[in-house]
């Protein structure tokens, strides 16, 4: 059963025959549990999974490049006061460089362990220097 609401009263609409096959109680209790189940952990109860993964997908998604544009200024600001201590341009955008792919990599492949490895390298990029 559907309702549906608008600019009039609640409409309920039966769609239990418009699949051609007759569909058992085992298949029906089935189908109404998988109507009722937890999506995810952030949102319990009934929802439909459609719904959630666009909704879940472009959030992250708006997220992810919001973040990516704070990184990018954030370097850039950075690599400006890395400047101004006395190191030559090419220095300061190598390192920001290397700040701004570590960042970007971390966040958007989520593989955490190459959070460690860029911190890593970018120490000796900065003691090589």
């Amino acid at each position: 059963m559907a309702a549906r609401t608008s600019f009039h009263k609640p409409t309920t609409h039966d769609w239990s025959q418009i699949l051609p096959q007759h569909v058992t109680a085992e298949a029906r209790a089935a189908l109404q549990a998988q109507s009722h189940r937890t999506v995810s952990a952030v949102v319990p109860g009934k929802m439909f999974m459609r719904h959630w993964i666009v909704a879940e997908q472009s959030t992250v998604s708006v997220v992810n490049r919001v973040i990516s544009g704070m990184i990018a200024v954030f370097t850039m600001i950075w690599a400006a006061g890395y400047a101004t201590l006395g190191y030559n341009g090419h220095n300061s955008a190598h390192t920001a460089g290397w700040f701004f792919i570590a960042y970007w990599l971390v966040l958007h492949t989520h593989m955490m362990w190459l959070a460690p490895m860029m911190l890593g390298l970018a120490l000796l990029q900065l003691a090589l220097n």
